[in-house]
This record gives C-alpha cells, sequence and structure tokens, in this order.
C-alpha cells in the first residue's frame, strides 16, 4: 500500500466574548469525498479559491462519517492531524457557549479553520 502523502491539519480555537481562552469545549469532525462537481474538466480539484465558494447550504446533502472528536486544552485550542483531502464538517458538541456548525474543505496541508470553513 501506499500512503497518501497529501494530508492536512486542523486547529480550533475557542476563546469567550472578552477573547479568554476556553478548556474543555468539544468539537465533533466529520468527513466526506469531493463531490463531482468540485472537479474541473481536467480531472484536477478545482482551485482551493474557487471550493472556498461554495456555499455550506450546497453540502448540506453530503454524507458524511464521523472521524473523531477534539477537546481544547488549557490555552484554548484542540488539533488534529493525519486528515485526507475532502470536505469536513466541524461541530461544537459540548461548551458553556454558543453551538455552531460550520462546513468547509481540506486540501493537501494548506487547511486551516475559519469562520467560513477551512482556508
Amino acid at each position: 500500500s501506499v500512503a497518501n502523502p497529501r494530508v492536512g491539519a486542523l486547529q480550533i480555537t475557542k476563546e469567550d466574548g472578552q477573547g479568554n481562552p476556553l478548556e474543555g469545549v468539544t468539537f465533533t469532525y466529520s468527513w466526506a469525498k469531493f463531490r463531482e462537481e468540485d472537479f474541473g474538466s481536467d480531472g484536477n480539484l478545482k482551485s482551493l479559491d474557487e471550493l472556498e465558494k461554495v456555499f455550506d447550504s450546497a453540502l448540506a446533502g453530503l454524507s458524511y462519517t464521523q472521524k473523531g472528536t477534539l477537546t481544547t486544552g488549557e490555552v484554548g485550542t484542540a488539533s488534529v492531524s493525519g486528515l485526507v483531502p475532502g470536505w469536513y464538517k466541524i461541530q461544537e458538541s459540548k461548551s458553556e457557549g454558543i453551538d455552531g456548525q460550520h462546513c468547509g474543505s481540506l486540501r493537501g496541508g494548506n487547511g486551516r479553520y475559519g469562520e467560513k470553513g477551512f482556508r
């Protein structure tokens, strides 16, 4: 077998309204394959700029598989590496703050989570 050299990582930071880090906030992350329309006519994956323009509503019908959970530590961050390319849905599952759900893509090692998804 051959290992996939294109893997990425995700780091989440959770803060309260005053910018203080929140410890013990749990997130689940789920993965779905890229859609057929995420590839250009040449068969290659579209650019990250193009993929960022996909609205969450367009991804709602994808079949996501839960891959794991992340819990923020003392400095309010949680991270995971070795993520294969595809669409990821991150959902806050336990916290004292606001629950939220965001969808986004991860490609290669370029993924970083933002309010609107991976960039």
